[in-house]
């Protein structure tokens, strides 16, 4: 799941956002790295505080390691996010789904 903290930018509109879960043999994800999952965003749908979901295909052979790339094209790219890597019924409990600051 990656977070989105800051907005992306799409002030020239040409602007490109992807994010890539990979695998590879080393932590630091530069040996034998493997594409496993491709996922382009519009910039427009980047906004502050909006969450996307970028599921591991099931049965998917992975190596050692296990991580996230993202790829950033166009004149001003740039957002500020938080991403993490959890089982997928963690999600549906995740408290973001309800609102915040609510009286009881």
């Amino acid at each position: 799941m990656v977070t989105i903290d800051v907005a992306a930018d799409h002030t020239t509109g040409d602007e490109t956002y992807e994010v890539d879960i990979v695998s590879a043999d080393s932590a630091d994800l530069a040996t034998n790295l493997t594409t496993i999952e491709q996922r382009v965003i519009a910039a427009t749908a980047l906004t502050a505080g909006s969450k996307h979901f970028i599921p591991l295909p099931k049965n998917t052979p992975i190596q050692q390691f296990l991580g996230l790339k993202f790829i950033l094209g166009g004149t001003t790219p740039s957002v500020t996010l938080s991403a993490e890597l959890s089982p997928s019924d963690m999600v549906a409990a995740d408290p973001f789904h309800y609102k915040k600051n609510y009286a009881v």
